[in-house]
This record gives structure tokens, C-alpha cells and sequence, in this order.
């Protein structure tokens, strides 16, 4: 499945540099943290895939009832808690109090659903955070306004990468805090204008994060003669790994970090 930058619209827009962000080339980047050997999107997958070795990681975002960002993928607790119904529906003092480990394992009991700004405090003294704004089945709650304020609250405009699938989502990021980098999400189930990132240029994005299947030769050299860079995912197979480090992508979102940083080596790192 080839990517393009859609149709011509207008004047090129050039990207900030975002070597702050990729100063390893390319950035290993823990999906949900390192979501296999920990439950997803917790403080415990997080701090795992730092010591195995991650670049930085890739968590998703939504707002409880009484607007707290929370660290969650899906839209219901069901998946990853002891506990039933919508995120939405529930307050964060609600929340809080669901095991998000024992689906897991055993040994995981007691694990929580952290707050945005846990993760926030704590990894981003040692890695950079990708954020996936999840608010799709909730446009329009305003979760863009509460997650640039708090980054810029925290002094953290260089330390993350917002994403979204929604480049009007990814728009009203721009607006609200230009200086907080962005990167458009695509994935070949999409409606072609989203696919193919024909309205990239509401998103602004500094990043195309693309899933693997369209990630190639010909997509990076699209993006990064716009000045962006790439990020692949979900990228398991050190196969597959191997051979977009040798195509110049920027980063590799991955749920077996440890794997992929053995395939890709030391000789992929540059200034």
C-alpha cells in the first residue's frame, strides 16, 4: 500500500526540526510501553521499556468524566480492568481505583490507570513521550485545550509528540500550542483522504506516522522532502525493522522494543 502527501494545496509549509526528538536515529519507540511483557499504557510498561531500552513511548490519552487526562486506549474500561463501562462515564477518583494489571498477569495485580501528568513527571526526565490524542468518539470535548496546557504548564514543548488520526484534531493542537510538534497518524483501512494525508496541511504535522504497510522508499522521501520525518508502525518483525532503518526512517513504534533495538544495532544511531 503506497503513501503519497495527497494533492497539491498550495504553498509548501516547512517543518520545525525535531532533532531534540531524534537525536537516535531511528527512535525506538514503545508502543503502550513495553506492552507485552507489562499491561499497556501503565506506569509499569513504561518504566520497562526504559530499562530495556526505548528511545521513547507512544501512549494514548482521554479525559474522564471530570476532564483528567487519563492513560488509556480504548473508550471502555472493560479490556484492561476489573471494572465496566466507558471511560467518559466514570470520574478520575472512579478510575483510579480499577486494577488495570491482573487481565494481564498475577503478578501485575494492583497495577493503575496513571493520569497523563504521572507519566509526564516521571518519564520525561528520561525519554520523549508520543501522545496520542484519543478523542474520537468524543470530538469536541476540548481534550487538545487540556493536554497543550498542561504540556506548557510542565515546560514540556520539547519532550513530546502529539498524534492523531484526526488532522482537525492535530489543527486545533497548531493553534492552541504551535510550538508543540505533531504527527499525522494513517493507516490503509482509512478513507483515502485520510490514508493519504490529503489534509495534512490543517494538521501541520512535523511527523507522518504511518503503519507499516505504508511505509517504503518512495513515502519517506515524500515526507522528508517536506521536511518531516517518519515514524513506522506497528513495526515486531526485525525483518521489516532492519530494512526501514536502511531506508531512513525516523522512528519505529514497536511493542517488542528489546527485539527490535537488537536488529537494528549501534550503526543506525547518527548525529
Amino acid at each position: 500500500m503506497a503513501f503519497f502527501i495527497g494533492p497539491p494545496v498550495g504553498p509548501f509549509l516547512p517543518m520545525d526540526d525535531l532533532n531534540h526528538l531524534f537525536a537516535h536515529v531511528p527512535a525506538v519507540i514503545a508502543h503502550r510501553g513495553a506492552n507485552r511483557r507489562a499491561p499497556e499504557n501503565s506506569l509499569e510498561a513504561f518504566r520497562l521499556a526504559l530499562e530495556l531500552g526505548a528511545h521513547a513511548i507512544e501512549l494514548d490519552v482521554m479525559l474522564s468524566r471530570d476532564r483528567v487526562p487519563v492513560v488509556i486506549h480504548d473508550t471502555r474500561v472493560d479490556r484492561t480492568t476489573d471494572g465496566t463501562g466507558r471511560v467518559q462515564d466514570r470520574t478520575w477518583a472512579e478510575l483510579r481505583e480499577l486494577d488495570a494489571g491482573s487481565k494481564f498477569s498475577s503478578a501485575f495485580r494492583g497495577a493503575r490507570i496513571p493520569q497523563l501528568q504521572q507519566v509526564l513527571e516521571e518519564i520525561s526526565r528520561r525519554a520523549w513521550v508520543n501522545i496520542e490524542l484519543k478523542n474520537y468518539a468524543t470530538r469536541g470535548d476540548r481534550l487538545e485545550q487540556v493536554v497543550v496546557d498542561m504540556v506548557e504548564r510542565m515546560g514540556l514543548q520539547r519532550k513530546v509528540l502529539l498524534s492523531s488520526f484526526n488532522p482537525l484534531s492535530l489543527g486545533r493542537a497548531a493553534r492552541l500550542a504551535p510550538d508543540v510538534p505533531r504527527g499525522l497518524l494513517t493507516m490503509p483501512s482509512m478513507p483515502i483522504f485520510l490514508r493519504d494525508g490529503w489534509f495534512a496541511f490543517v494538521a501541520k504535522p512535523q511527523s507522518y506516522n504511518l503503519h507499516l504497510d505504508q511505509t517504503n522508499a518512495q513515502a519517506l522521501r515524500a515526507a522528508h522532502a517536506r521536511g518531516a520525518r517518519v515514524c513506522a508502525w506497528t513495526v515486531n518483525d526485525p525483518v521489516d525493522a532492519v530494512r526501514l532503518a536502511a531506508e531512513g526512517v525516523d522512528g519505529i513504534i514497536t511493542d517488542e522494543p528489546e527485539v527490535i533495538l537488537g536488529a537494528i544495532g549501534q550503526e543506525t544511531q547518527r548525529g
